[in-house]
């Protein structure tokens, strides 16, 4: 046993599972992460069982030299991993309490949102996407009423102090300026144990049997254009239709085996009759001819998630780029996805499981949210790009960063001829990017001063210190 297994063990108390790795450790035996990119070897992994343990797992951070990196999902890929790093599991806090009589649901910091949906639709209710929450909380009713970081009741946080704080939307002083700032740039500030968000009843989005419509067209590859005329007609979007296109490498092992393959995928979170009528642009008998496959589903409303499984598979290189857009033309896809085809037949089957998405919501309640205090800056951009390409050879690294940054390029080029400001998605960061793209000067000089404020020694990694991919 290592000096540090001794001293941690000695530390933690016994409701803590702490893993401290051999040097041999393989990666993927000790933690599970979406991308192997900027990870190495943990100083230890520890599943906490209580806010002591955690408590007690922040002292010795601090009394070692420590950093603290809690996770729940382990998708935030732009945050190191290294030597220096406690790796912090909160698989044991999942629990998500419903309350219907003061239209609430409290949710603790390691639930995933499946489990959110599921709870709350069980109880008649809904609330905003839960995943990414420190980033603003962002998903598919974002149109009907805006993000999550928009309708919290309350942010129960434990500090780098060792303080347990619940801050509210009528917390003074200090404490006000970290509610605001965990919602939209809460990374690094403590550890989130619960959030409390408001509900809304299902019954208000009027679905037929509790299920929302949803539509999918696939396309050639040599049918780009028409792909992304199609996605182009439902824009503007209504509040209640979200609207995806999707080009990918499909995996090996599935049954497509590699192929490439672009899909337009539309949801619409009211009635079937009025999803018939605002998606009516796709419905016709002519994008049906055109395309090679035509799916109208009807999707549980709790299951709504499910559909970024393939998305969601851990372990291997990979990184987001992503950027936020008010316009987006049709040249600007086809652009991007020539692009794709150059990295896709470079790294070839390596490139396997590589996606861009293309997503747009109404901004409308975005809008309408914006005097609340947050410090999330984009509420006018309605168009979310994520480029993903994978790739296992070191030597490919390269090809995918100009792949992901060409991409990035493309899809700005409307809004960079009207001299709009570069705008990023804060839960989608990467290693080195420039963080005035995600927030503002005064939004970066907020999250400095609670920085300073509530972890002084910085004993949890945040952006706003910079990348460093050796930890």
């Amino acid at each position: 046993m290592s000096d540090l297994e001794k001293r941690i063990r000695a530390a933690l108390p016994s409701t803590c599972k702490i893993t401290v790795p051999e040097p041999k450790s393989h990666i993927h035996d000790i933690i599970s992460r979406w991308s192997d990119a900027g990870v190495s070897l943990p100083a230890a992994v520890v599943v906490p069982s209580t806010e002591n343990d955690i408590l007690s797992i922040i002292k010795f951070a601090l009394e070692n030299g420590l950093q603290v990196v809690p996770t729940s999902g382990g998708h935030g890929s732009f945050v190191p991993i290294g030597h220096r790093t406690i790796y912090v599991d909160l698989k044991e806090f999942r629990k998500v309490t419903v309350n219907k009589a003061e239209q609430s649901v409290t949710i603790q910091g390691g639930a995933l949102t499946g489990d959110v949906l599921r709870a709350c639709a069980g109880e008649g209710l809904y609330t905003c996407m839960v995943g990414a929450f420190l980033g603003g909380g962002s998903g598919a009713l974002n149109g009907l009423n805006g993000f999550a970081v928009d309708h919290v009741f309350s942010i129960r946080l434990l500090t780098a102090s060792g303080k347990v704080l619940t801050v509210t939307p009528s917390s003074i002083g200090t404490e006000k300026l970290l509610f605001n700032t965990l919602r939209g740039g809460g990374l690094g500030l403590g550890v989130v144990t619960a959030i409390t968000l408001k509900t809304f009843p299902l019954s208000s989005l009027n679905l037929d049997g509790g299920k929302f419509w949803q539509r999918k067209l696939v396309f050639k590859p040599e049918d780009i254009r028409l792909a992304a005329e199609t996605w182009a007609s439902l824009n503007p979007a209504p509040a209640p239709l979200t609207a995806l296109l999707a080009f990918a490498k499909t995996p090996i092992h599935s049954p497509a085996k590699g192929a490439v393959m672009i899909m337009v995928i539309v949801g619409y979170y009211g009635p079937t009759a009025d999803a018939e009528k605002a998606a009516a642009s796709i419905l016709t008998p002519e994008v049906a001819e055109k395309s090679l496959q035509e799916e109208r589903s009807m999707i549980d409303f709790e299951n709504m998630n499910n559909g970024a499984d393939p998305f969601n598979v851990h372990g291997g290189p990979k990184e987001y780029y992503t950027c936020l857009l008010e316009e987006v033309s049709v040249e600007s896809v086809v652009a991007a996805f020539d692009h794709w085809k150059q990295f896709w037949g470079d790294v070839g089957d390596d490139s396997a499981g590589s996606y861009n998405v293309l997503g747009s919501w109404n901004t409308k309640a975005l809008e309408k949210n914006s005097e609340n205090g947050s410090i999330y800056p984009w509420r006018k951009r309605g168009i979310f790009m994520q480029a993903t390409p994978t790739y296992r050879r070191q030597e490919d690294y390269s090809k995918a960063k100009a792949l992901g940054e060409a991409a990035i390029a493309a899809f700005r080029e409307e809004d960079d001829s009207k001299h709009r400001a570069k705008a990023g998605f804060v839960s989608n960061l990467r290693f080195g990017q420039d963080i005035r793209e995600v927030w503002s000067e005064s939004a970066i000089s907020d999250i400095k001063a609670a920085k300073q404020t509530w972890d002084e020694k910085s004993v949890f990694w945040s952006p706003v210190q910079g990348f460093d991919r050796d930890l």
